[in-house]
């Protein structure tokens, strides 16, 4: 895919890649992260903006994502019933 800016994206060739996820949302969500993570965005290229995603905001992410799976390993307590002063605490 040889693409020069962010316009020349076919969203509908990669809604497969993200579970079917509707194009408008991927479009979205690129937005979002660009916006979000790249200082100067509007000023940068998008090849620089995908190069900055790619090598600086990856890594953090998948950091931050490890730490999410650590924090989850202790499974949660299942319970059937509760009391309505746990579900209620101001009654």
């Amino acid at each position: 895919m040889a693409v020069e800016e962010s316009g020349d994206i076919v969203w509908d060739d990669l809604t497969h890649l993200f579970g079917n996820t509707p194009p408008d949302y991927l479009q979205k969500k690129f937005y979002q992260l660009k916006v979000t993570y790249i200082p100067d965005w509007n000023r940068k290229s998008f090849c620089d903006i995908i190069d900055f995603l790619y090598e600086k905001t990856l890594p953090k992410l998948e950091e931050d994502l490890k730490g999410c799976k650590d924090a989850d390993d202790e499974p949660a307590e299942l319970r059937q019933s509760y009391k309505m002063s746990e579900i209620f605490p101001n009654l």
